[in-house]
């Protein structure tokens, strides 16, 4: 997993020295990565998410409290 996790880093900032940007799928696979890494790192007590599932479960949608 560290030597996945070197490569994209590499991959990334060869992207942004290159193209001033990264690509979509080099970082999906970054995130992926540090989700593992850190699931990981916690001994495997906490299931892994990526950025995106901590972003969308920190945004909640109002819910109704009136009953009918």
């Amino acid at each position: 997993m560290e030597i996945l996790n070197s490569k994209v880093h590499r991959q990334l900032d060869h992207e942004y020295t290159q193209d001033y940007e990264p690509d979509p799928e080099t970082e999906s696979r970054h995130e992926e990565l540090r989700a593992e890494l850190d699931y990981r790192a916690t001994g495997g007590n906490e299931s892994p998410t990526d950025g995106r599932d901590a972003q969308e479960s920190s945004i909640q949608e109002p819910q109704d409290t009136a009953t009918a």
